[in-house]
């Protein structure tokens, strides 16, 4: 989209109506997938009481990406984008009454519900980059990084009310109706995404997706690697996004024991973890909303992958109950830079990447970025057990800062990186 320049402004993108109808339909469709997450992995665990059976969904959210992302983004470049997210929204929407049904008709089987959940997981594969390339269509490039600090925000809010109350929605409710919620709303946002007109699913002006013969698919796919493969920055950012994913993958499933091993407290701090995380993601995506990072996309980049490390090393020394509140206050700057690094990492690959090759390249970083999640988990686990979970959070922090600073000293492209 083009424009004159302007400065980054929540005002601006709020009277720029397309945005806020796109704005709108993703903050539905992803408070349903918050909700089905959390209901998906009650279900598994009231009618299994299995722990592995639960450890089957999450393995299964973390092998699709790797398997799923690079051909999904093959597709996503060659259909037309807003058309893609309204059909992903309404093959959800249908998965919801299929899994409503099996709850309400049935004992649902965990099969069924494994199957299930696979769609939603690859529905989320087509997603992802069919919003991500839209959003630089609907936006001036100036406003790249509000909108993206106001998509994360919507996230983080999200992210507390679906875990939230959806877990005292299913407490109080059942399984049932947060699902019946669920596909009303992908329905909802799959009728709401198509205001904002098929142009602004073309992956760039004047070239319709699908009206050009494509090339193959196989040539298509190795297209988006050599495309990466050519561009140093976006080698850059794909070494030091792996090499700290390597490290934050393997903490995530740390979190719940360390509210309940270290601080002795149970769920409530688990909860109270997170969602300090989540206000913190809140905070530095409204800041990055409100600031003109793109001539400092980089550094922004750098320095909040960095601050996380020094953050979590920072948690390593918490370990008394007592501390509790000092644990809840250090994970808000996890989240702080956790919105600096994804925000300016979104709005580089949007601005610099050929709208035309978006969707393979975004979702084979993603993958990549992915990839070595779950050796991450296998290795931590133990690793924690050795060492114990705050040992391991003091290592690991100390670990990702000494590798974005070593990594950030000779990668000049990314440092210097704008758009």
């Amino acid at each position: 989209m083009t424009g004159e320049m302007s400065s980054p402004s929540f005002s601006t993108l709020f009277h720029t109506r397309k945005f806020v109808v796109f704005f709108g339909a993703q903050v539905v469709a992803q408070s349903a997938l918050l909700v089905l997450a959390v209901a998906i992995v009650w279900l598994v665990l009231i009618t299994t009481g299995s722990i592995l059976d639960v450890g089957g969904i999450v393995l299964e959210e973390m092998m699709i990406p790797i398997a799923v992302a690079p051909f999904a983004g093959v597709l996503v470049d060659r259909w037309n984008r807003r058309n893609t997210l309204a059909a992903v929204y309404a093959i959800d929407g249908v998965g919801a009454v299929a899994l409503a049904w099996l709850v309400n008709y049935h004992s649902p089987d965990y099969f069924a519900v494994l199957a299930l959940n696979a769609v939603f997981c690859v529905g989320e594969m087509f997603a992802i980059p069919a919003w991500g390339g839209i959003v630089p269509r609907l936006v001036a490039t100036e406003q790249l990084g509000a909108a993206n600090g106001l998509l994360s925000v919507a996230g983080s809010i999200n992210t507390m009310a679906g875990y939230g109350l959806g877990g005292i929605a299913i407490g109080i409710t059942g399984i049932y109706a947060p699902i019946s919620y669920c596909f009303v709303a992908f329905f909802v946002a799959a009728v709401a995404i198509i205001p904002i007109g098929a142009i602004a699913g073309r992956p760039s002006p004047g070239e319709p997706s699908g009206d050009q013969e494509p090339l193959g698919f196989g040539k298509e796919l190795r297209g988006g690697f050599s495309y990466i493969r050519r561009n140093r920055l976006l080698l850059q950012i794909l070494v030091i996004g792996s090499v700290t994913g390597l490290l934050t993958n393997g903490l995530q499933v740390l979190w719940s024991p360390y509210a309940d091993f270290t601080l002795h407290s149970g769920a409530a701090a688990y909860g109270f973890l997170i969602a300090s995380a989540s206000v913190g993601t809140m905070l530095g995506a409204l800041w990055l909303g409100r600031t003109v990072i793109r001539n400092r996309a980089g550094l922004f980049n750098i320095i909040g992958l960095a601050g996380q490390g020094v953050a979590i090393a920072a948690l390593g020394l918490v370990r008394s109950p007592s501390l509790l509140w000092l644990a809840i206050a250090l994970k808000l700057p996890v989240g702080i830079f956790q919105a600096f690094a994804s925000v300016s990492y979104q709005s580089i690959l949007q601005a610099r990447v050929d709208g035309r090759l978006y969707g393979r390249v975004s979702s084979s970083m993603n993958a990549a970025f992915s990839a070595l999640g779950p050796l991450s988990v296998l290795f931590t686990i133990p690793l924690a057990t050795h060492l114990t979970i705050p040992n391991t959070f003091l290592l690991y922090g100390i670990l990702m800062v000494a590798m974005v600073v070593g990594l950030a000293l000779p990668f000049r492209e990314l440092r210097e990186a704008s758009y």
